[in-house]
C-alpha cells in the first residue's frame, strides 16, 4: 500500500509570509498527527531549522515515542545565479545537518525562483551545477534531493523540468511531482512525461477560484491520477500538502483540529483510490 504522509505546512496559520515562524512547534503537533492516522510527516523547513541542539534531541525522542517518522523536509534554500556561495552553503548545510540528526532521507528544494521562460543561459548553467554539487554532498548523508515542479521555478513546465534533470545529470537528484495547473488531462500528461524521474508527490486540490478543497473535490480528478500512478508502478510517497480550510481568509478562523480532520479524510480518499475502492478510479 502507498505511504501517505502529511506536510506540516498545512498545520500552520503563517505559511508564506516572512519571517516564516511556526505557529506551533512540530513536537506539539505529533499527537494530533498520530490521531489523524499519519505515521509519517513531511516537515515544513522552519519547523526544524529553528531548533537548537536540545530541541532536535527532544523532537527525536518524541518522534521515537510516537512512532512517527519524518521522511522529507521542505527546504527554503536561496538558489540564485551569482549569489555568494557561502550564503547558499550556510543554508544548505543547516538542512543537511538536521536531516542527519533526525534520519530524514529526502530534501525538497525549489530549483531557483525564476520562471523557466525567463531564465537566462547563465541561469541554466549556474543553477544546475550548484544543484549537482549539492546533490553530491547530500548523497554522502544518504539524502535524496528532489526538485518540486512548481510555478516560477526552472521546473514550472514539463519542458523545464526535463531540461533541469538533463542539466543537473546526477543520480541523487530527482523530482517532486505536483500538478502544474490542477486540470486532470494536462496533469496526466505531465505525469507521463516526468514519472521516470519522480520520487515524491504533493497532493492538493483547488476549486475554480483557486481555494483549497478536499482532494475528492476541486478541478483535479485525483481518482484518475492516483489510479494511473498505481498502474505505472509508482512506489514513492505521497504527501497531503494542503487541504480544505487550511488557509482561511482570516487567520483567526484557522481551526487546527478541523484541518487535521480534513487531512485524515484526504488520506483515506487516497488509500481508497490506490486500492481501487473509490468511485470511478481509472488506471
Amino acid at each position: 500500500m502507498i505511504n501517505v504522509t502529511i506536510n506540516s505546512i498545512c498545520l500552520q496559520v503563517n505559511k508564506w509570509s516572512d519571517p516564516r515562524v511556526p505557529d506551533w512547534p512540530l513536537i506539539d503537533l505529533l499527537a494530533g498527527v498520530k490521531a489523524a492516522g499519519f505515521n509519517d510527516i513531511e516537515a515544513w523547513g522552519p519547523h526544524l531549522t529553528g531548533l537548537d541542539a536540545d530541541g532536535v534531541t527532544r523532537l527525536a525522542e518524541a518522534l521515537d515515542e510516537s512512532g512517527i517518522e519524518i521522511s522529507c523536509v521542505g527546504a527554503y534554500i536561496p538558489l540564485k545565479t551569482g549569489q555568494p556561495l557561502d550564503e547558499f552553503w550556510a543554508s544548505a548545510g543547516k538542512y543537511l545537518t538536521v536531516c542527519t540528526d533526525l534520519g530524514i532521507s529526502m530534501l525538497r528544494v525549489f530549483p531557483s525562483r525564476v520562471a523557466s521562460a525567463k531564465a537566462t543561459d547563465e541561469d541554466w548553467d549556474y543553477i544546475p551545477r550548484l544543484l549537482a554539487a549539492f546533490s553530491t554532498e547530500a548523497a554522502f548523508r544518504d539524502v535524496t534531493v528532489v526538485a518540486e515542479t512548481h510555478d516560477n521555478t526552472l521546473a514550472d513546465t514539463v519542458e523545464g523540468a526535463l531540461r533541469l534533470m538533463e542539466s543537473v545529470d546526477h543520480l541523487n537528484f530527482k523530482l517532486l511531482f505536483q500538478t502544474l495547473d490542477f486540470q486532470t488531462d494536462s496533469t496526466l500528461a505531465q505525469w507521463e512525461a516526468l514519472r521516470e524521474h519522480v520520487r515524491h508527490v504533493h497532493l492538493q486540490n483547488r476549486d475554480a477560484d483557486e481555494a483549497f478543497t478536499p482532494l475528492a473535490g476541486g478541478t483535479m480528478d485525483y481518482r484518475k491520477l492516483i489510479g494511473r500512478m498505481r498502474a505505472d508502478g509508482y512506489d514513492g510517497d505521497m504527501s497531503i500538502e494542503f487541504t480544505a480550510d487550511c488557509a482561511p481568509a482570516e487567520a483567526s478562523e484557522y481551526d487546527l483540529e478541523k484541518v487535521l480532520s480534513n487531512a485524515a479524510a484526504d488520506r483515506r480518499f487516497v488509500l481508497d483510490c490506490w486500492s481501487g475502492s473509490a468511485d470511478e478510479v481509472s488506471a
